[in-house]
């Protein structure tokens, strides 16, 4: 005990040092502790629940869609699913369409005489839409091609190809005048 006692009077400002250094950890330690934010929310507890503000994962954007966007979005698909995946298009015809290509070669020819250059970049030019047991929209497309597709659940359709529109039925006359002399 005495070269204990020997060796602190010497170096008292070692012992005194070091002594420091320890209670400014142990304080360190409990105040980093008692200042600990849970951010959770316990209701045994009843505490508060911490909300972090000004946060992009916070923030939610209302956007509508309206049938028109639907009906754009499923003939897109369609489109899609015809120039690059035919067997994906005929899996997605209604019944009847099935009755006209009862074989998928039957579809791979009309794909075929459908396809042009233009095709992927066919827009709408009308549509329709009634709901009853389920939603249907006709479109028409750029080409005059018309399709009915039957929604069931979002993503969830059918499609009918309807073949091509008629020509309008509308009729110009030619007026001509006669001047007298």
């Amino acid at each position: 005990m005495n070269k204990i006692i020997d060796y602190i009077k010497h170096n008292y400002l070692f012992v005194l040092l070091a002594l420091l250094i320890i209670v400014l950890f142990v304080v360190f330690v409990v105040v980093r502790l008692k200042s600990r934010v849970d951010y959770s929310w316990s209701p045994i507890q009843g505490e508060v629940a911490y909300e972090i503000k000004h946060h992009e994962a916070n923030e939610y954007k209302i956007i509508t869609v309206e049938d028109q966007d639907i009906a754009l979005q499923y003939y897109k698909n369609w489109i899609y699913l015809v120039v690059n995946k035919p067997e994906e298009a005929y899996a997605m015809l209604s019944k009847e369409s099935l009755k006209e290509f009862d074989t998928y070669e039957k579809f791979k020819t009309w794909v075929d005489r459908y396809k042009t250059v233009n095709t992927k970049d066919n827009v709408l030019t009308g549509y329709s839409y009634k709901t009853g047991g389920h939603n249907e929209f006709i479109v028409q497309s750029s080409e005059r091609m018309r399709y009915r597709f039957n929604e069931y659940s979002v993503w969830n359709y059918k499609v009918e190809i309807l073949g091509q529109a008629r020509p309008s039925t509308t009729t110009t006359t030619k007026v001509t005048t006669t001047a007298k002399k």
